[in-house]
């Protein structure tokens, strides 16, 4: 469990610069001219800075050259900035993907996490001591994901064997919500090795996960269930390898971009609960699951920010959380 702590317990206040010549590659994709002159102005000293404003090229652009970050636009005429960041996810995974936006734009906010799994969601117009150390943050991500894909690459034995048949047993999921509704709505049963368990209350979920251990969350997050956000914040803190999927009634802007950038959840499902929306939502939270524990370098992208680390550990959960099991023993 240390190495996983260590992976993902880490303050990115200012970018790792090696030299001149090596330093992090960042692309800017907006419409508008004058906003990457001035993205390109604030970073350039810092960082190799490369800016277009036709989304449809990064998948190319991807292609030829690694950038560490991918800092993309919401608005755009001829692609959304979710498309591009999903684009950016297929070609180059180890890019940390940010989405910039003028709009309290619901659906980009759900796309954003569903499709493009960005690293975090920033306003226009943005604060830049904020925006410098979100950049700072994904970019020393972006490196030491880079460095871990490249010494893989060189050190992979012939075979690698599958990360689930190293653990042999079905993954625990927790559905957390007073009213017993998610179990049924996921239909528990429909992916094959997962184990179902229930709390109503987070000082509920608490008790399981110092019985059992839980790689998977999903919880309800509005009305009666509004607690589970604090629950979901400090889980992230302590235990970043647990993913966690969200459900709500309504669109609540403010709600999923806290989700995002401070809380980190993997999926944000609204109600109704579609049955293949389900499925496949959960198949992709146990693949993910199963990809932290079998590279712990990748609990970087799960950083909250740096904001919520001390709040958070103060409450209630936090000592409780120290004692919960996980695939490697006690915390």
């Amino acid at each position: 469990m240390s190495n996983l702590l260590e992976a993902s317990n880490i303050t990115d206040r200012r970018p790792v610069i090696l030299s001149a010549a090596n330093r992090p590659r960042i692309l800017f994709v907006d419409d508008e001219e004058r906003i990457l002159r001035a993205l390109q102005s604030m970073f350039r000293l810092d960082y190799d800075v490369s800016t277009t404003t036709d989304g449809r090229l990064v998948g190319d652009m991807l292609k030829r050259e690694h950038f560490h970050v991918i800092v993309s636009d919401q608005r755009m005429p001829e692609m959304q900035g979710v498309e591009v960041l999903r684009t950016a996810r297929e070609v180059s995974p180890n890019t940390v993907r940010l989405l910039l936006t003028g709009f309290a734009d619901l659906a980009a906010i759900m796309g954003s996490v569903n499709e493009g799994e960005i690293f975090r969601y920033v306003s226009k117009p943005w604060d830049n001591e904020e925006l410098s150390e979100y950049i700072a943050s994904a970019a020393n991500t972006g490196i030491a994901l880079a460095a871990a894909a490249s010494a893989k690459q060189q050190h992979a034995p012939a075979a690698q064997p599958s990360p689930v048949a190293d653990y042999g047993e079905p993954l625990n999921v927790l559905y957390v919500d007073r009213d017993g509704r998610l179990m049924h709505e996921f239909r528990a049963d429909s992916v094959p090795g997962l184990q179902t368990h229930w709390a109503a209350t987070s000082s509920d979920a608490l008790d399981i996960m110092q019985r059992q251990v839980i790689s998977i969350v999903v919880a309800a997050v509005d009305g009666k269930d509004r607690e589970n956000v604090e629950f979901l914040n400090v889980l992230n803190v302590k235990h970043p390898h647990i993913v966690s999927l969200v459900v709500a009634s309504v669109g609540d802007s403010t709600l999923l971009i806290n989700l995002i950038n401070v809380v980190r959840v993997f999926r944000v499902v609204f109600r109704p609960v579609r049955p293949t929306i389900s499925k496949l939502y959960l198949t992709s939270a146990r693949k993910q699951a199963m990809q932290f524990h079998a590279a712990p370098i990748l609990l970087r992208t799960q950083q909250p920010h740096r904001a919520s680390r001390s709040a958070t550990l103060l409450n209630g959960f936090g000592q409780r959380l120290l004692s919960i099991k996980t695939l490697f023993g006690r915390a």
